[in-house]
């Protein structure tokens, strides 16, 4: 990303996250400490648990918290596969309710990188300002609360006491990290609460896609310029809206690997187009608007990744119209 006239003297962080399969990342900048490009290189920690052979070791409190596929009319599905935990599965939450979704203990023992991170997505709609869930975490010596690191959504909420969290409607899936450098060494255990207050009630609250792995660095970059290498390859797609076919010609920057995949608006992927692959330079492919089960697609936007091994990832816009 080339990002012009940032002012100097700020912290910036920056979070990339959607991707199913992936935890997000958060990339803090201090652009005091950089005195000219930096190059962010986030690398999304593989998920651990998506919760689609079973609940992953985790319990519910009072029963408020399940297990299951959530309401597609809310969610639009889980963000990882099709199960997940959540508040308000089967019917909207009500006021005056509270519950915790406790984790498994996690052993973190033979862990060395210096600095780590929880990672998961959300999906909130509940009373804004009111209801909504936080974090704590222990390392068995009681549960303190944990600070995301792009902040919690209110500074306080009364359906969990007057303690800071997460609530409001996101709208879509929203990927959220922890740094947990603190419990290596050790283990670790969290918590999730949930409360709401004696007012408004609301759909609910949903996690998925568990993530734990090291976190990012920003590397200086010599100079003024950034590394050609982050010049992806150039796309063409036609027709484009296209039905039922779309034909997609590239020119790499260099011939290496490839691999070509399709995902929705919801950032789910719907067909792999081409696994890693030796390509050429310059070459073609083309989508029939069917998923990798062989199903049509609904028509809408969808997004074609282009991924290489000597540049950076790039995306183009697609439009199904039936």
């Amino acid at each position: 990303f080339a990002v012009t006239d940032v002012p100097a003297g700020y912290t910036y962080r920056l979070r990339f996250d959607g991707l199913p399969g992936y935890g997000a990342q958060v990339v803090i900048l201090e652009t005091s400490l950089t005195s000219g490009d930096a190059l962010v290189n986030p690398q999304l920690v593989a998920v651990v648990e998506d919760f689609e052979s079973g609940p992953g070791g985790f319990t519910s409190t009072e029963g408020l918290w399940q297990y299951g596929q959530p309401p597609l009319a809310v969610t639009g599905g889980a963000f990882d596969g099709t199960s997940c935990w959540g508040i308000g599965m089967t019917a909207p939450y009500l006021d005056d309710e509270s519950d915790i979704l406790l984790s498994p203990i996690y052993d973190l023992t033979g862990e060395t990188a210096t600095s780590f991170v929880l990672s998961f997505h959300y999906f909130g709609a509940t009373e804004g300002g009111f209801d909504g869930v936080n974090l704590e975490a222990s390392q068995g010596d009681g549960f303190t609360v944990l600070e995301p690191l792009d902040s919690y959504t209110d500074l306080t909420l009364s359906g969990i006491g007057g303690l800071p969290g997460w609530s409001g409607e996101t709208a879509s899936w929203l990927g959220v990290v922890f740094d947990i450098s603190a419990y290596v060494g050790g283990t670790f255990q969290f918590r999730l609460n949930w409360g709401s207050d004696a007012g408004v009630t609301a759909d609910g609250f949903y996690i998925d896609g568990l993530a734990m792995g090291p976190g990012q660095r920003v590397t200086p970059v010599p100079g003024h310029d950034l590394p050609l290498t982050l010049v992806g390859p150039k796309i063409t797609a036609w027709p484009n809206p296209f039905n039922p076919r779309v034909n997609l010609a590239y020119e790499l920057p260099a011939a290496g690997m490839l691999e070509v995949a399709i995902f929705d608006v919801r950032g789910h992927m719907v067909k792999q187009l081409q696994a890693p692959t030796p390509s050429p330079r310059q070459g073609a492919l083309s989508w029939d608007g069917r998923n990798d089960q062989g199903r049509p697609v609904s028509s809408g936007v969808y997004f074609v990744r282009w991924q290489g091994d000597s540049w950076a990832p790039t995306v183009s816009r697609v439009v199904l119209a039936k």
